[in-house]
């Protein structure tokens, strides 16, 4: 998990951690409340979590 600790960080990503990542932002970027806003970035940061989680273990084994 030390690349997402990177991500939160604003320091570079790799590739791979990347594709993972844009997707999971891009959705949000609809939202035009500011409120609402901020909330979907934390909602998605987790949303990444999961996701870089799950598709890294599909990465290693698949």
């Amino acid at each position: 998990m030390l690349f997402l600790l990177y991500y939160l960080r604003g320091k570079r990503i790799s590739d791979k951690t990347r594709f993972l990542i844009l997707p999971a932002k891009s959705h949000h970027k609809r939202k035009k409340n500011k409120r609402l806003k901020l909330l979907n970035n934390i909602m998605s940061i987790i949303k990444i979590e999961r996701l870089t989680y799950s598709n890294s273990i599909l990465i290693q084994y698949g």
